[in-house]
């Protein structure tokens, strides 16, 4: 077996969890193999968000939205693995689109509460 020696930044070391070595090595063989689709499949979490979207929400729906169980148990699972610093590369990246899509919904719900306190 060859051996190789990598030099990375310790943000990037730490963002790969305990055990880089692992994650290289399944990084390098997916890279190596024919991909049918560049195009990563979406979170459930996306289409919870789009559909309620295109369900054209009130103000009121908009306050009151709430993702589903499975939505929420999953992020409680990622955070508490965060807090055990257990995350992979994989799992940072999926709890970054909670948390993006989290402060989007924030947006929302205070442009529709300005909404609703504006008309009367």
């Amino acid at each position: 077996m060859a051996e190789v020696t990598l030099h990375l930044p310790d943000e990037l070391a730490d963002r790969l969890g305990s055990d880089p070595d692992r994650y290289i090595l399944a990084l390098l063989q997916q890279s190596l193999r024919p991909a049918p689709n560049l195009v990563p499949e979406p979170l459930p979490l996306y289409g919870e968000v789009l559909n309620f979207l295109l369900s054209q929400p009130t103000p009121q729906n908009i306050l009151d939205f709430q993702v589903s169980d499975e939505a929420q148990s999953r992020l409680q699972d990622l955070l508490d693995k965060q807090q055990n610093s257990a995350l992979d590369w994989v799992e940072r990246q999926e709890l970054d689109t909670y948390e993006n899509l989290n402060h989007f919904m924030f947006l929302l719900k205070i442009q529709a509460f300005d909404r609703l306190n504006s008309h009367g």
